[in-house]
């Protein structure tokens, strides 16, 4: 189901849904092959900070992009880029260096676009022992209208992974991200209003992080199967409400609905880090409320937090019988059974579109 998608569109099976409301492991191998046109390398981003270092050079503010109208076809009066770039509908590897350590993701341009449009920008992040390629294959999100970065977590314990679990290489992957972002805001036209995360099971709980860590430069956050660690809760001391969609399987023999334990540590049943995040944003503590519950096919659960305060916003899909897997991946994601009632990608580029990191005067999602 995760096919051809624009991110300004809303109409999906989530959507009906809200109208209806009104109110780590197992992915795919590094083996896999991704198409590309070749790979490329950067110096060094300004300063920031890397292995057991503070975090304060750490971007967490919405910057300009500089980047558009420097491609390759640079408008009058600007300079063309030198460097190899991928062209529309293609894709390349490519590699920055951030905190003394050289970084790779695979980095895909949308079909239609221009280095004189502010287009929006999806961070992707692959499950533990994953990577960016294979993250990509299931996903879709190449399909969208957005730029697409897929980064490479450091190897590990296991395979690739990402800072926020236990197996972590020890490495500030915020300040990664953060550098990262930073540097495709000044190589491609990117609208700083419009950029998103995305992860799955090691790499969603790394996207939990990045809503407590980024939340005044990532928009919207979107994860499956995310694996919250109690070790990592002291690093989420932000009070900054952020609009998150999140997708869970009760049969998720890797991360389980109600918790457990993996490598020695603790991590959150969905429901209690659910609550957690309800807090965050400031959405309603009515205990006799709740969240708005609506059934979407013979599996698939959808809740909607309300009244949440500033930017939050709080959406839960809880997947009857749904394994470590993402919600209707074409290709295969993990173990367990995978439900095509929805697609996770179409609802996460719906949820995305509505969530700008700026509001119009009308308080309505600016438009580009």
């Amino acid at each position: 189901m995760a096919t051809g998608r624009r991110i300004g569109v809303l109409v999906t099976a989530g959507m009906l849904a809200a109208a209806v409301l009104s109110g780590c492991t197992t992915a795919p191998s590094t083996a896999e092959t991704h198409a590309h046109a070749g790979t490329r390398s950067h110096t060094d981003m300004p300063p920031s900070s890397g292995r057991g270092t503070s975090m304060a050079a750490v971007a967490d503010e919405s910057v300009p992009s500089t980047g558009c109208g420097t491609g390759a076809s640079a408008a009058p009066g600007q300079t063309p880029r030198t460097d190899p770039t991928p062209q529309p509908g293609q894709a390349v590897t490519d590699t920055i260096r951030s905190g003394g350590e050289k970084r790779s993701y695979v980095l895909h341009l949308p079909d239609d676009y221009r280095n004189d449009a502010p287009t929006p920008l999806i961070l992707a992040f692959h499950a533990r022992g994953g990577d960016g390629a294979g993250m990509a294959k299931y996903t879709g999100f190449s399909a969208s209208d957005a730029v697409v970065a897929y980064p490479n977590g450091l190897s590990s314990q296991g395979g690739r992974s990402w800072e926020s679990a236990p197996y972590a290489s020890g490495t500030n992957d915020v300040a990664f991200v953060s550098d990262l972002i930073t540097h495709l805001q000044s190589t491609l036209c990117i609208d700083p209003d419009r950029i998103y995360a995305a992860g799955k099971s090691n790499g969603g709980g790394f996207t939990a992080l990045l809503a407590c860590t980024l939340p005044h430069r990532i928009a919207a956050f979107g994860i499956v199967s995310g694996a919250f660690y109690e070790t990592d809760s002291a690093r989420c001391t932000s009070r900054t409400p952020s609009p998150i969609v999140d997708f869970h399987g009760t049969a998720d023999p890797v991360i389980h609905y109600t918790g457990g334990t993996s490598h020695g540590t603790r991590y959150q049943g969905i429901s209690a880090w659910l609550a957690g995040r309800a807090v965050v944003d400031g959405c309603s503590s009515d205990p006799q409320a709740g969240p708005l519950s609506a059934q979407l096919g013979d599996d698939v659960t959808r809740q909607a937090w309300t009244d949440c305060q500033g930017r939050g916003a709080l959406v839960h899909y809880r997947v009857d019988g749904g394994g470590h897997t993402w919600p209707g991946a074409a290709s295969a994601s993990g173990p367990g059974k995978t439900t095509q009632t929805i697609s996770a990608t179409s609802i996460m580029l719906d949820f995305f579109a509505s969530h700008p990191l700026q509001l119009s005067s009308n308080g309505q999602p600016s438009t580009p």
